[in-house]
């Protein structure tokens, strides 16, 4: 069976795709058009993932990490991923239907905001979407919570994951599918293309790299001042003192590259 990524150029120029995008009324073309003149592909780390990211460590996807924690801890690599990996089975479950053995590094598709940042705060861009890109593959929600998994259940329905679907060229068309409504204003559509809980996901084989990177994007001082003098009222969680703590840190790191550094209001 081929690799996940293959599979999307028969649906590239499908015509459920085709049609869609043909017969598209007014407001729906131009939320589509949008999408393809400004969608990215961006990840949502945290300032430490960050930190070592710049620091030259390559970008790794969760089987990675945990067989560099395996080696270093000598806990079994199953045991480290069912501890890490939210999801577990159906993450086994789907990465072995749709990537044959092949895994897969992750993303969102991003119109301009700060992404899903229940990930991280802070939001690494790179470059366009609409290109001929075999290696990208894109998922009208997030690979465990879509419909082609029942509630409840393990079980793949490959048929239904096919339904909701895209390659490289044609996120624009999947995603206004989605975020479509009727009589709704371009920015309504926009909004809803990325959330903190809800995003059309970005899926490649190919190791991502800051080098691709565009910018990375980061809540405004204001913001970050907030969330110190939060953190210092009320008593911060380690992993929001360790956020702030290494926040200087990443920026300082980031000046020193060929890499734009841009504050979004969250």
């Amino acid at each position: 069976m081929p690799s996940f990524p293959l599979h999307f150029a028969a649906l590239a120029s499908s015509p459920r795709h085709v049609e869609l995008a043909r017969r598209a009324e007014p407001d729906l073309a131009r939320l589509m058009d949008h999408i393809r003149e400004h969608g990215r592909f961006a990840s949502n780390v945290k300032p430490r993932v960050l930190e070592r990211l710049l620091d030259g460590e390559p970008w790794r996807h969760p089987f990675e990490l945990a067989q560099v924690e395996a080696e270093r801890t000598g806990v079994p690599v199953e045991e480290v991923l069912r501890r890490r990996v939210k999801y577990f089975d159906r993450r086994m479950t789907f990465e072995r239907r749709a990537g044959d053995g092949v895994r897969f590094y992750y993303g969102a598709l991003n119109i301009g905001g700060m992404g899903a940042m229940r990930y991280g705060r802070l939001c690494v861009v790179f470059g366009p979407c609409g290109c001929s890109d075999d290696d990208r593959a894109w998922l009208s929600a997030d690979s465990l919570k879509g419909a082609w998994f029942a509630k409840g259940s393990d079980e793949l329905d490959w048929d239904c994951l096919l339904e909701h679907v895209a390659d490289n060229a044609h996120v624009h068309v999947l995603a206004a599918a989605k975020c479509f409504a009727p009589g709704e204003s371009l920015e309504d559509g926009l909004r809803r293309v990325c959330t903190n809980d809800d995003y059309v996901e970005g899926l490649q084989t190919r190791r991502p790299t800051l080098d691709e990177a565009a910018e990375i994007r980061s809540e405004t001082d204001d913001e970050l001042h907030q969330r110190a003098l939060r953190a210092s009222l009320d008593g911060a969680s380690r992993d929001e003192e360790l956020d702030l703590g290494l926040h200087a840190r990443v920026r300082e790191l980031a000046d020193n590259r060929p890499l734009r550094w841009v504050a979004v209001q969250a």
